[in-house]
């Protein structure tokens, strides 16, 4: 995901192939229960539309016959399986350099720390999605150490639930359609081009690619793998898919991973962090850790 997705958008309706029976709502309940209980993740009366899509899209992926088979095959599956039901009911919406602020911010604050003589800079993107908000980070802060002088430990983490998008990430190869908000200067210079079956793709250079390790993660696990702690964390877009407590829940979790001094990043949407005393806003859905 973010959960995620991510970087994220808010499921939208799709026009799938119909099998040959709708999502009840008995159905439609059993899978939002399974979602929220495994994943936190909240499903909204009003996708039971997008829900059916999705969902048959999968039925005709397994070759199932009706969605009573494939709520049994989810049972008898469940650890496997949930997966791609996160996967099928998660929207991948990104961008390169998506909300060009942020990276400006983490720019300024790195330069700073480097120049007061911080060697070691750690950054954690949850709900990474298919990779482009922590390659746009790793652009940033190499080019960044190219202009300084300064050779510094930097190391990004980068998790999403979402096991599609982590693989999309993991192979750093994207077509055209995916390399918006990246300039012809960041293109030539991170960038090898290549031409399969007719597409043109972009494939990350080994220099940007080695500063981000990419990890599944579900931020309903009870203890999360990670250590910290974090110089920022980014959190874009993926709170949308929680309810109010499941967001205070994880926000608790990450601030206790943050450097005091260090930085929560959210999305455009996500103003909540205002209302956490441990916090302070720094600009636009950014919030520095003022105390522990």
């Amino acid at each position: 995901m973010n959960t995620q997705r991510h970087e994220r958008s808010t499921p939208s309706t799709d026009n799938n192939e119909e099998v040959s029976e709708q999502l009840s709502q008995e159905h439609f309940h059993l899978i939002k229960t399974m979602l929220y209980d495994t994943a936190g993740i909240t499903l909204a009366d009003h996708k039971r539309n997008m829900a059916h899509n999705r969902i048959a899209k999968r039925i005709k992926e397994l070759n199932i016959p009706c969605f009573d088979d494939y709520i049994s095959y989810l049972n008898k599956h469940q650890e496997e399986e949930i997966s791609n039901l996160v996967n099928a009911l998660t929207t991948n919406v990104t961008h390169f350099f998506r909300e060009q602020h942020h990276f400006e911010h983490i720019k300024q604050e790195t330069a700073a720390l480097l120049k007061a003589g911080q060697t070691k800079i750690r950054i954690w993107s949850a709900g990474c999605s298919i990779g482009a908000e922590p390659y746009s980070t790793a652009i940033t802060l190499y080019d960044l150490q190219q202009s300084l002088g300064i050779r510094a430990d930097i190391k990004i983490l980068a998790t999403d639930i979402d096991t599609t998008a982590l693989e999309t990430a993991r192979n750093r190869k994207y077509p055209e359609r995916n390399i918006k908000g990246l300039s012809k200067e960041h293109l030539n210079k991170h960038f090898t081009t290549a031409c399969i079956n007719g597409e043109n793709f972009y494939k990350l250079k080994d220099h940007v690619r080695n500063m981000v390790s990419f990890n599944y993660l579900n931020l309903n696990e009870t203890k999360w793998p990670m250590k910290g702690p974090f110089d920022f964390i980014f959190c874009r877009n993926v709170f949308i898919y929680f309810d109010r407590e499941k967001q205070l829940e994880y926000v608790d979790k990450m601030t206790d991973l943050l450097k005091t001094g260090g930085y929560l990043l959210l999305g455009h949407s996500e103003h909540f962090a205002a209302e956490n005393v441990k916090y302070k806003t720094c600009g636009q859905t950014t919030y520095q850790k003022i105390s522990d």
